[in-house]
C-alpha cells in the first residue's frame, strides 16, 4: 500500500509540471495568430477571425 502515495505523487508531478508550464505561457500575439492561420489547421482557423 505504501506504493500508492508515491505513485500518486509521481503522477501529480508529471501532470502538474506541463500544466503549470502551459498556464504560464503568454497568449499568442498577432504574429503567432497570423502564422497559425496560414497553416490551415483547425487551430489556425480559430484565430483567422481578422480575415473574415
Amino acid at each position: 500500500m505504501d506504493r500508492q502515495p508515491a505513485l500518486a505523487a509521481l503522477l501529480e508531478q508529471a501532470l502538474a509540471g506541463p500544466l503549470f508550464t502551459a498556464a504560464e505561457l503568454p497568449q499568442p500575439d498577432a504574429a503567432q495568430r497570423r502564422a497559425a492561420s496560414m497553416t490551415g489547421t483547425a487551430k489556425g482557423e480559430l484565430f483567422a477571425t481578422e480575415d473574415g
